[in-house]
């Protein structure tokens, strides 16, 4: 079982947690995928063409970076004041307990 490139040292709750966040994270951007698309005025992911998903799909990437970005270097303190931003904070979120995962089994392994 791949373990994420965090090599063979991972615990079965490391693993299992590692899983997890992964699981969640790519739900909520399905979450954030779909809500960009419904405000673009499609209503139905699975009727859009190739092109039309990833434009949808850039534009929710780039919905995140831009969260990411004002939330990290413009305002820490910012919150989330609609639900595509609760989303986008959450999927950020997820994120950072994911490094501070790796950043865990790198101290145990002396890494850090």
């Amino acid at each position: 079982m791949s373990n994420g490139g965090f090599g063979p040292n991972l615990s079965p709750a490391e693993i299992a947690a590692r899983s997890d966040l992964h699981s969640q994270r790519n739900r909520t951007m399905d979450e954030i995928i779909a809500m960009i698309a419904r405000d673009l005025g499609y209503s139905d992911l699975t009727s859009l063409t190739p092109d039309e998903r990833d434009a949808v799909e850039a534009e929710a990437e780039d919905a995140e970076e831009r969260w990411s970005k004002n939330a990290e270097m413009v305002d820490p303190g910012l919150k989330p004041r609609t639900p595509l931003q609760r989303l986008l904070k959450q999927y950020n979120d997820l994120g950072h307990a994911l490094l501070d995962l790796s950043e865990q089994v790198a101290r145990r392994r002396g890494a850090i």
